[in-house]
């Protein structure tokens, strides 16, 4: 039995990093890999963020071209709640609704930025706040009451 003055040694098993850092539906989901999955989960329950968006982007990644629908009881359920997950790649924290041909993207927390539809950042993620206009000018908060204007 070891004293409490002596130093213990922990072996870390980098082989299940990805169970230990990942979302505990994504686990199961995972684990039962099913073709056809049918979950009756409640409020904050990740179904969107964790079992939607990340099952399909597998199903994207392995079967390319291949089609897929969404199915939701509202068409304004399905854009505000269920793509903006789907859509959002992992590296972001949010992206908002485009805007001709960018759209707002959040880097970090409340740090934002803009993005070409086609994924090339326009402009880092830095800023407080994004508003584009339809005709591409673009308006960036550095701080409260002080606004850069660009045009892209």
């Amino acid at each position: 039995m070891p004293k409490s003055s002596e130093k213990t040694i922990q072996r870390i098993n980098t082989d299940d990093v990805e169970v230990r850092y990942s979302h505990i539906i994504k686990v199961l989901t995972d684990w039962i890999d099913t073709t056809n999955l049918i979950t009756s989960a409640g409020r904050g329950m990740a179904k969107s963020t964790v079992i939607q968006a990340r099952r399909s982007a597998d199903c994207v990644y392995d079967m390319p071209g291949a089609a897929l629908a969404f199915a939701a009881n509202t068409y304004t359920n399905l854009t505000d709640n269920i793509m903006p997950a789907v859509k959002t790649p992992p590296c972001y924290r949010n992206i908002c609704v485009p805007v001709g041909g960018y759209c707002a993207f959040e880097g970090n927390a409340c740090q934002w930025g803009v993005m070409a539809l086609d994924g090339k950042v326009v402009v880092e993620a830095r800023y407080q706040k994004v508003e584009i206009e339809k005709d591409g000018t673009v308006h960036l908060t550095i701080i409260p009451g002080k606004v850069k204007t660009i045009n892209l």
